[in-house]
Formats: structure tokens, sequence, C-alpha cells
């Protein structure tokens, strides 16, 4: 089926804790299914996403930060704006990729020889801090 006159719009959501006021960033196109599946992965204990912090909690607040936002890239620039803005009470662990996928695999590849390297270097027991440390 073909719609005409539409476009894929976007948005960027918060994720709020009202106890601890700490906030998950997300982008999507469809919120409603994105909010599904988190929480339905958050209750089969199955999230592997920052947002669980949040919500074990069982108090919090959902709300869009910006809305009709016209292409993914542009909503993952706005995601990368929002987390940074929020610093320390912000809980999301993975930032928005920004640059192309083939750029991003080179600047994550030079980056895990860089680990690997100084891993060789480090005793035994700092290497599993330096591999899962940015």
């Amino acid at each position: 089926m073909e719609i005409y006159n539409h476009t894929k719009m976007y948005c960027v959501y918060a994720i709020k804790c009202n106890l601890t006021n700490k906030i998950y960033i997300g982008s999507t196109s469809n919120i409603t299914n994105r909010l599904r599946h988190h929480i339905s992965t958050h209750k089969n204990n199955k999230s592997t996403c920052s947002s669980q912090m949040i919500l074990e909690n069982r108090n919090y607040n959902v709300s869009v930060l910006r809305k009709d936002i016209l292409t993914k890239q542009a909503a993952k620039e706005a995601e990368y704006n929002f987390i940074k803005g929020y610093g320390a009470d912000c809980v999301n662990k993975n930032i928005p990729v920004l640059t192309d996928f083939k750029q991003y695999q080179r600047e994550y590849q030079a980056n895990l020889r860089k680990k690997k390297r100084l891993l060789s270097e480090q005793e035994p027991g700092d290497q599993n801090q330096l591999l899962y440390n940015k």
C-alpha cells in the first residue's frame, strides 16, 4: 500500500525517573512501539538498554523533547545534543553516531587497536576496565 503526501517523521523523547531525576534520551519514528519495547524488555529482564536504570524504579515520566524531525540523521543529531545537554543526569551509555557508518567503523577499529595495544601493556587486573571504558 502506498500513502501519498506522507513523510515519515521522527522525534526525540525522554524517560525521566521521578526519584533520581536521571534521564534516558532516545529518538524514534514510532514512539508508541519504542516505549512498548523499552517496557517489555525491562519486564522480561532482557533489556541491555540503559533505560533500564530509569524503569527499574517504576516511577517515571515520558515526554517528547522535540518532534516533527524530517530525517533519521537529524533525529540522531538532536538526540546527541540533548544527551550532551543533560550531562551527568543522562544515563545513556550509547551515544548516537553522527558520522557516516564507514567513518564510524574506521574510528571504532582504530580505537579498538589502540585499546588492545594499551591492554598488552597493562597489568592483568586492569584489562577489563580498559576494554569496557571509553
